[in-house]
């Protein structure tokens, strides 16, 4: 769950609110601001198929708002209560869960209906599953998926003499694979750490024991940490550090130098790396070992289950121009941008023929990267609830960093959680 649950699609960093190649040229008349987070390399494709949109459309200019995301909900509702929103809204779905009770967004369906080269189909069902509100669809998905990769040095596999994880592996298989591949000197400091993840990500834990957050994910109405299925699945990951060691805590990433859990994977001084797909543009740096990634692993009776997370565009209420706002909303998710975006291997194309075409599927490590989409119907969504961040941030994530400290167990986390949680039932919202 952890950090922001990744939105995991990017990191924000600087503030830029120019177009993507500098000032608008006096030759455009009209402008469409497009907000965004996201990377130097997000924004600079983002910048190119802009520019290549306005090529389509002579006399418009394409301005993109680009903000961190720590600072993007907030700046967002601050410029629509001025009426200054952007006319494209770039969001995941706890953005949407901000913006449709507000009426901050504009229906698409009229639009879609409008257009006879449009064609819904050609999007995964899945990435538009959460979008809909009271009947009607508010955004087109760029890409979605799960967060359901393990990545694995094969020369460490290959010098411990372990065969390389397979995506049918399980729990057990895990576990001692981390311990056979967890390495420490003669004076007892961990040398290579059997497995890492981006941040402790309890999801995959929970609901590949068939436990989850809420009754229903998409029209929840309770909490469920009481089910004892939930304590068994974060205490299972919290004991991979406090139990058996095979993982960093805060005081081992400190000792190592504090960086990020990547880092530890691309200089061999961990043999599991557990994220998402995102993280495959920067590990293909990578040159003095092989890598690969496979299926986190099955529960212990056989269940799977993983974050399912879409970035998306929307059209904003307020927007002047909302006929041109659609067309640029399903320029940047269609065929071509969704190709440039494949192409860098970092996410998935919520665009079916593109998603499962050789610009996705590349030859490029990882090679078994068809993986994320078989795990597309394990995916769980966050429960689509108007008071979930609130909740996960102010009463669930506080109480489970106690947890992975080692300061309380799982069971006496989650008593504590659905106690705090008892008279703030999850707000659906259609």
């Amino acid at each position: 769950m952890g950090r922001r649950f990744f939105r995991v699609w990017a990191l924000g960093f600087l503030v830029l609110s120019a177009g993507g190649c500098g000032p608008k040229p006096k030759d455009l008349t009209h402008t469409l601001v497009l907000s965004c987070w996201g990377d130097t390399a997000e924004y600079a494709i983002l910048s190119g198929l802009s520019r290549k949109f306005e090529a389509l459309h002579p006399g418009w200019f394409v301005a993109i708002q680009r903000t961190p995301y720590n600072e993007y909900i907030t700046k967002l509702l601050t410029q629509s209560a001025g009426g200054l929103l952007p006319d494209v809204l770039f969001m995941g779905v706890d953005e949407a869960l901000q913006f449709y009770p507000r009426g901050l967004l504009e229906p698409l369906d009229s639009y879609m209906a409008a257009d006879k080269d449009f064609h819904l189909s050609d999007y995964y069902a899945e990435s538009l599953e959460p979008f809909h509100f009271q009947g009607k669809l508010y955004v087109l998905p760029r890409d979605f998926g799960t967060i359901s990769l393990v990545y694995y040095n094969k020369d460490l596999f290959r010098q411990a003499g372990i065969s390389p994880p397979r995506d049918d592996w399980n729990w057990d298989e895990f576990l001692a694979d981390a311990e056979a591949l967890t390495k420490r000197d003669t004076s007892g400091r961990t040398t290579c750490w059997g497995f890492v993840d981006d941040w402790i990500n309890a999801d995959p834990w929970v609901y590949s024991l068939g436990g989850s957050w809420t009754d229903s994910p998409l029209h929840p109405t309770r909490w469920k940490f009481d089910d004892p299925l939930v304590a068994q699945g974060l205490q299972y990951r919290a004991d991979l550090t406090l139990k058996y060691h095979v993982a960093p805590n805060e005081a081992d990433r400190t000792a190592m130098g504090a960086m990020g859990s990547a880092d530890y994977f691309l200089n061999g001084q961990a043999a599991m790396f557990f994220s998402g797909i995102w993280k495959t543009p920067y590990l293909r740096q990578i040159k003095n070992f092989q890598w690969d990634v496979a299926m986190f692993p099955k529960g212990p009776t056989g269940k799977r289950g993983f974050w399912l997370g879409s970035a998306c565009y929307g059209l904003s209420a307020s927007s002047k121009n909302k006929p041109m706002a659609w067309k640029l909303i399903q320029f940047m998710t269609g065929e071509e941008a969704e190709s440039s975006f494949a192409a860098t291997g970092f996410a998935v194309p919520a665009f079916r023929k593109v998603a499962e075409s050789g610009i996705f599927l590349d030859d490029q490590p990882p090679l078994n990267k068809k993986m994320v989409l078989k795990s597309i119907p394990y995916g769980v969504w966050y429960p689509f609830a108007a008071n979930w961040m609130e909740s996960r941030d102010g009463v669930i994530k506080p109480e489970l960093d106690r947890l992975w400290s080692g300061q309380e167990t799982a069971r006496e986390a989650c008593a504590k959680i659905q106690k705090a949680l008892k008279n703030k039932p999850p707000k659906g919202i259609d």
